[in-house]
């Protein structure tokens, strides 16, 4: 349970106190517990979107929308923000494209993405919830965090600190590899096969974002990450309404 507990103090806001200060290995281990967590934050939106119901989609979606951003403090919204001002400001050039994640400050085009990010977000989750499909919010988070874990054991991090480079020595198992297909059988057995189609967008958005990130960076930093992890939710969601509208 140490490592589940550093996972979702890392991923969300809940006051988790650990015991003592994990190390680099434990640290890494956690990513196995990071799809568990995307469970949890999915089945809360979920239960969010089914009690308020009563309230007009709209309103509904505002307040689902900004309790997925409370409860992950926004911290990959902040990872997608540096992406996209050091993708735009970074010319093509490497160096100057790392050198700008690092820069706190947000330029306008961070401001830009992140605004049709929740946008897109946001109409998708109005689509979603007046057809009352609460139950796939569940597999948005879920497939996001899942798919970290193949980006951090397929891909070179570059930085040599830093939580993203103790999570850089994780490894897939045998059992990992099972656990991780246990979910995939319990989400199918409870939502059905649009759980294998959402699968099949994660790998593909896995595949294109690692691709590019490769060739300009040649590996992951954690904002790429954390920027991965809002294109997959993004895509996932445009999934399920072109699932609702089929």
């Amino acid at each position: 349970m140490f490592r589940f507990k550093i996972a979702l103090q890392f991923l969300t806001r809940f006051p988790v106190q650990l015991s003592r200060m994990p190390t680099d290995q434990e640290i890494a281990n956690s990513l196995v517990w990071y799809s568990v967590i995307g469970v949890l934050i999915g089945g809360l939106m979920a239960i969010t979107g089914y009690l308020l119901a009563a309230l007009p989609g709209y309103i509904t979606a505002a307040l689902v929308l900004t309790l997925w951003i409370v409860l992950t403090g926004a911290l990959h919204l902040d990872g997608f923000a540096d992406t996209v001002d050091a993708w735009v400001g970074g010319y093509g050039v490497r160096e100057r494209t790392l050198e700008l994640m690092k820069d706190p400050n947000c330029g306008p085009m961070a401001v830009v993405g992140v605004f049709l990010l929740l946008l897109l977000k946001y109409v998708c989750l109005i689509y979603l919830l007046e057809r009352q499909a609460y139950q796939w919010l569940i597999l948005v988070p879920w497939i996001a965090r899942l798919m970290v874990a193949l980006l951090f054991v397929s891909t070179n991090y570059i930085r040599p600190q830093g939580l993203g480079a103790a999570l850089a020595s994780f490894q897939l198992t045998i059992k990992r590899v099972l656990f991780f297909a246990l979910q995939f059988l319990l989400m199918a057995w409870f939502l059905g096969p649009t759980t294998l189609g959402i699968t099949l967008v994660g790998l593909a958005v896995l595949f294109a974002w690692r691709t590019a990130m490769v060739k300009a960076l040649g590996g992951i930093t954690g904002d790429v990450v954390g920027a991965q992890i809002e294109i997959t939710e993004v895509a996932a969601l445009f999934f399920l309404v072109i699932s609702c509208v089929m």
